[in-house]
């Protein structure tokens, strides 16, 4: 094994430790409205008593979250024993205005208010009305609203909710809308979540939002009939309760759609521009007959979602050669294996349903199960994203143009990655936990297939910051690594253990980025006279962004990934 490497840290020097109290005091308001925004709610607050500063920063932070589920008390469900947790809660809430009603020296526009809580009697209802009338008046952009009562079955939100010039943002959820004026001139993305609406009232909304640009409607009820006409409107979403009813979207410039929980047999659609549909995202269809008759509707779909189905083998659709992307989520689909007349085998599975999109550039696999094996042979096929898909056997990629590859999952056999010319984003995400049997020789073997990629990185969710313990004395060293990105959530250790207790195995390592908890610290790696390495910590370099699809579990978040360059 070689020799564990000299790790020299930077130490601050006395001026730095004098002068970090008064940073803190001095520190610009836009950076401690970020740092507030940053911080979990609870901590937020307690920032008020390092100085008056930030205690009047705080009460005119423009983005308000208040929820009564940071006091304890369960939103989802109620209960009784909830009650003096919602009781301080109220508390909490008049104090808050009170203290934003008060003149302040900082702007106290309202970008943001989010609003979740259960409303017990008429002091909590007025309550709430004073809270969106205190946002109203302070200009708020954005407004989000999960109301639940134990005296009826909706909260009725009041009708001055909807007469604000300068909402653009609005989200309800659990409330009842009815005999209310509309007037929201500059909305432009509107979510109604198990909402009490009927046909009318739903038809003036609508018509109230004359530059709407995203609409979801989802769990309604009373509502049968949608018709939208608005101009501007790129994405809707739906989810109707009802088995008859209608829906017509006549926006010229729609982009992208979502049905939920749907079949054509149970709802009518009508769609009168199809051809600037691009985007399509089917979630938990009843049957085939709904997947092929919005798939094939649209001729210039480009993105396409499928989540939540167990029958795809059974699609049976035309090439789609206009479709760039494709998802599969919660597909739990078995391959099956039929006969023909000869006796040979037919093999059937819904990886053949991939291959109806013969110019597919970026392809992912979320939480699909009973695989018996994976093979990527898309020619043009340039991001590959697999999580928590169970592979029995082998997952095979022979895709030559492929630039991005991201796993998260059990002990797949890999083959023919290190065979792809073009690679250059690789991210791993690592559970060696639970993953205890065979994970050190698989580790080993996905750095190697991995090493000629240009950017390789790995993402550890453990409890303990040693990937490979010295006992592990069977595992060879990876040649050709020479930068990598390393981030381990949980933090239970020190940089030094890191570096003297996992890079032993990378021999050729020249820079490091790594990441404990929330702090990340870049170092390079040098060889001394008597041959041996030894790491130094120095400035961090400029990022290459790109994006990463599993970080977090959420599409689109983007992280810095090049590692010293």
């Amino acid at each position: 094994m070689p020799k564990r490497r000299r790790y020299y840290g930077r130490k601050k020097t006395p001026k730095q430790q004098r002068n970090s109290v008064d940073r803190i005091s001095n520190l610009p308001i836009e950076i401690i409205r970020e740092i507030h925004f940053r911080l979990p709610r609870i901590d937020a607050v307690k920032t008020s008593i390092l100085s008056k500063k930030w205690q009047s920063i705080w009460a005119s932070h423009p983005r308000i979250f208040l929820d009564e589920i940071d006091f304890g008390a369960d939103y989802s469900r109620y209960s009784v024993t909830d009650k003096p947790k919602r009781e301080a809660f109220l508390t909490y809430l008049i104090k808050s205005l009170e203290i934003r009603q008060k003149p302040s020296e900082y702007n106290c526009d309202v970008d943001k208010l989010c609003l979740r809580m259960t409303v017990e009697n008429s002091p909590a209802e007025l309550l709430v009305n004073k809270w969106i009338s205190f946002a109203l008046e302070n200009s708020i952009k954005r407004l989000c609203l999960s109301l639940k009562t134990i005296n009826r079955d909706h909260y009725y939100l009041c009708g001055f909710a909807f007469c604000a010039h300068t909402l653009v943002h609005l989200i309800i959820s659990d409330c009842e809308i009815t005999n209310c004026s509309f007037k929201l001139p500059a909305l432009k993305l509107l979510f109604l979540f198990v909402v009490c609406i009927e046909d009318d009232d739903f038809k003036d909304l609508i018509a109230g939002c004359p530059l709407i640009e995203q609409l979801r409607i989802q769990d309604t009820k009373k509502l049968r009939t949608i018709v939208v006409s608005n101009p501007n409107l790129e994405f809707f979403g739906v989810h109707l309760l009802c088995s008859d009813g209608k829906i017509r979207v006549e926006s010229p410039n729609l982009h992208s759609l979502e049905f939920i929980s749907f079949s054509i047999d149970m709802c009518e659609v009508e769609i009168a521009s199809m051809t600037t549909v691009r985007e399509l995202t089917l979630r938990d269809a009843y049957d085939p007959e709904t997947l092929i008759h919005f798939i094939e509707k649209f001729p210039l779909l480009e993105k396409l979602i499928i989540d939540g189905y167990s029958d795809l083998c059974e699609v049976e659709i035309t090439s789609k050669p206009t479709v760039r992307s494709l998802t599969l989520c919660n597909i739990n689909d078995e391959d099956l294996t039929l006969f023909d007349w000869d006796g040979d085998d037919l093999k059937m599975t819904w990886m053949n349903f991939i291959d109806n999109f013969p110019l597919l550039e970026k392809l992912i696999i979320d939480t699909c199960s009973r695989l018996q094996k994976l093979h990527i042979s898309q020619p043009n096929l340039v991001s590959l994203v697999l999580k928590d898909s169970i592979v029995k056997w082998e997952a095979r990629i022979n895709s030559p143009k492929l630039k991005s590859f991201e796993y998260k999952g059990g002990l797949t056999d890999f083959t023919g990655i290190e065979d792809l010319q073009e690679l250059e984003f690789v991210l791993l995400y690592l559970d060696p936990l639970k993953l205890r049997d065979y994970y050190y020789s698989w580790f080993r073997d996905m750095l190697e297939s991995c090493a000629r990629s240009k950017h390789l990185s790995l993402i550890c969710d453990i409890e303990e910051v040693v990937l490979i313990p010295v006992e592990v004395t069977d595992i060879l060293p990876v040649n050709d690594i020479t930068n990598l990105e390393l981030e381990i959530i949980s933090r239970h250790g020190t940089f030094e253990e890191v570096i003297d207790d996992f890079t032993w195995i990378l021999p050729d390592l020249k820079t490091l980025s790594l990441t404990l908890g929330s702090t990340t610290k870049f170092f390079q790696f040098r060889r001394e006279e008597d041959g041996e390495l030894s790491a130094e910590e120095v400035h961090k370099p400029k990022p290459d962004k790109r994006v990463s699809i599993l970080r977090n579990n959420k599409l689109f978040h983007i992280i810095g990934n090049e590692i010293g360059g």
